[in-house]
């Protein structure tokens, strides 16, 4: 777990300073894209997110969790610390449904967590705009069958449209 934990801090500074470099050098667009969807992965589920962006600092996302022996129906708030065009660093609220398939129990439950959107056109400007998002977070849902992760973390991969 401590490696997991290193391995990803390390990586957070790899991106944000070579993000932070390549928008020095103007090789980074702006953001011109409001909605976005992609395939997420967790400690503990997997599946697809939907999100918008309400403002330059905030937005919301629905996420279904289908993959895996924990499945969820949730939605996150999320607002954006600091927005780049190379990567954006933000805090996010969820409120979710989980259901632990083998005894069919069901919890709601509430995480908070920090992330990290990294911006694949950092490496090539004509790449279509695909975000690989990383993040931490501490939760909570009361599934008496599953030992559910106060701490998890999670990964997955965003394309704006």
């Amino acid at each position: 777990m401590k490696r997991f934990v290193v391995l990803l801090l390390v990586t957070v500074l790899v991106l944000g300073v070579s993000a932070a470099f390549a928008e020095e050098q103007g090789q980074v667009k702006p953001r011109e894209t409001k909605y976005y969807a992609g395939i997420t992965s967790s400690s503990f589920s997997g599946g697809i997110t939907i999100g918008m962006d309400l403002s330059k600092t905030s937005a919301v996302e629905g996420v279904i969790g289908m993959w895996g022996d924990v499945t969820e129906i949730g939605a996150r708030g999320i607002y954006k610390f600091q927005r780049t065009p190379g990567y954006d660093v933000f805090g996010l609220v969820e409120i979710a449904n989980w259901h632990y398939s083998p005894t069919g129990e069901n919890a709601t439950g509430i995480s908070l967590g920090i992330g990290l959107d990294y911006n694949l056109q950092v490496y090539s400007p004509q790449a279509p705009p695909i975000y690989t998002r990383l993040g931490i977070g501490f939760g909570h849902a009361d599934i008496s069958g599953y030992s559910f992760p106060g701490t998890w973390f999670y990964g997955g991969i965003v394309f704006r449209f």
